[in-house]
């Protein structure tokens, strides 16, 4: 459903941009793991939200200042190991943790393919979801035309555009982070923010 053509173009793009846009997907998958933070107490519910706002910090102002070793060092006991859950909660709230991680090593390694790593994470949450869902029972091309997935290659098309019109400014990131709470809803159609503005 991703094309190698994208992921390829992902890749290509430069260092801030492709964080910007794992920080998009990031952002979007939030609600998963607010979810299950509420539903099993394993994290305070926003605890990742707070990791994911230094990057959002990070892309805002040139020079910003950041211990990313030891902010990665505090985020790691947030990751839920997957053989203590007994819900299937538990897969979409570590696939957002692994787009965090990311991030992370975005900054602190010199890998480059940060971006299409999350793309590719970001979409298989959605086809494990629905293979949940339907047990199993979805072909191929079924798949491809679900709105999910469809929702979501629109969603990884606009932040590829974002990304690769990036300004390091803060009114440009705040209107991007805006774009990529996508109201609050994930890319698993889950929105813990029903009654209160987007």
């Amino acid at each position: 459903m991703l094309s190698a053509s994208f992921l390829r173009q992902l890749e290509q793009l430069p260092r801030l941009s492709r964080l910007l846009f794992c920080a998009c997907l990031t952002q979007r998958m939030m609600p998963n793991f607010q979810l299950f933070a509420l539903s099993s107490g394993f994290a305070p519910e926003n605890i990742l939200q707070k990791y994911l706002d230094l990057f959002w910090e990070y892309l805002s102002y040139r020079g910003a200042k950041i211990n990313f070793a030891i902010q990665y060092e505090n985020f790691e006991q947030y990751i839920p190991d997957v053989q203590n859950f007994d819900m299937f909660g538990v897969y979409p709230a570590i696939d957002c943790c692994v787009s965090l991680e990311l991030l992370f090593n975005g900054i602190l390694s010199a890998d480059s393919d940060e971006a299409a790593h999350a793309s590719q994470i970001s979409m298989g949450s959605i086809v494990k979801f629905l293979e949940m869902q339907f047990a199993d029972s979805l072909s191929d091309e079924q798949l491809a035309q679900q709105p999910l997935v469809q929702a979501e290659l629109k969603f990884q098309e606009r932040c590829y555009h974002l990304a690769c019109n990036f300004e390091q400014k803060p009114v440009y990131i705040k209107e991007v982070k805006h774009f990529a709470r996508n109201e609050d809803v994930s890319n698993l159609g889950i929105c813990l923010q029903d009654d209160e503005p987007a």
